[in-house]
C-alpha cells in the first residue's frame, strides 16, 4: 500500500518522524525495516536513535542505484505519471491532489498480485461514488427490448413475405453499437443469447 505525504525540503528529521507516525504508523503499526535513500534527514542521529529504540532496522539504498529498492521506483514513476496527467501544468495544487491520487493508486489492481493494495491489506476495495449509483431495473428493460425486437421481426417477415415459413435469426444480421456492451451488459448478453437460440 502506498502513502503519498507532502513535505518541504527544509523539514528536519524530527518533523519527518512526526509525519511518519501520523500518516503511516497509526494505520499500519511499526515497520520491521525501512528502506530509504541517503538523504541527510534519514542519516541523522535523531532518526537512527528513534528507530533503534523502536526496534526497526534501517536499510539505506545505494546512491545513484535506484534498483536497490525497485518497488519504490515503480511507485514513484506511477505517482509522477498520475501527477502529470491530473495537474496538466497547474503545478501549484499538487499537494491537494495527493489524497485522491493515493486512493486511486491503492484501488487499482496491480499485475504482481492481481489484487489492489486495498484488497491485499483490507480484503476489499472501498466504494467510490460510481459504486453507489443505483442501476436501472434491468428485467423491465429486457422485457421492453425483447418486445421491441420481436415486433420488428414480425414487420420484417411481413415485408419479405415470410409469414408462415421458418426463419432462423442469426446474430450476424444485427449491428450492435459499441456502447451497448458498456451501458447495459446484462441486457445485451440476454438479447444475444436469445437471438442465437430463437427460431421464428
Amino acid at each position: 500500500m502506498a502513502h503519498f505525504i507532502p513535505y518541504h525540503k527544509v523539514d528536519d528529521a524530527s518533523y519527518i518522524a512526526k509525519l511518519f507516525f501520523k500518516e503511516v504508523v497509526r494505520l499500519h503499526g511499526l515497520p520491521k525495516t525501512i528502506v530509504s535513500d541517503r538523504d541527510a534527514k534519514f542519516l541523522s542521529h535523531f532518526w537512527k536513535i528513534l528507530w533503534e529504540k523502536l526496534g526497526t532496522k534501517l536499510v539505506y539504498s545505494t546512491t545513484c542505484h535506484p534498483q536497490t529498492d525497485g518497488q519504490t521506483e515503480v511507485v514513484n514513476r506511477s505517482l509522477s505519471t498520475l501527477l502529470r496527467v491530473i495537474l496538466k501544468g497547474n503545478k501549484k495544487t499538487w499537494d491537494e491532489c495527493l489524497p485522491h491520487i493515493e486512493f486511486a493508486y491503492n484501488r487499482v489492481v496491480h499485475k504482481t498480485t492481481n489484487l489492489s493494495p486495498f484488497e491485499v491489506v483490507y480484503g476489499f476495495n472501498p466504494l467510490t461514488p460510481l459504486d453507489l449509483i443505483p442501476l436501472p431495473n434491468t428485467t423491465s428493460v429486457v422485457t421492453l427490448l425483447l418486445h421491441f425486437v420481436l415486433s420488428w421481426v414480425v414487420v420484417y417477415k411481413l415485408g419479405f413475405g415470410l409469414i408462415g415459413s421458418s426463419l432462423t435469426l442469426s446474430l450476424s444480421w444485427w449491428i450492435w453499437p459499441s456502447s451497448c456492451t458498456c451501458l447495459l451488459p446484462q441486457i445485451c448478453f440476454f438479447l444475444k443469447r436469445f437471438l442465437r437460440t430463437a427460431v421464428f
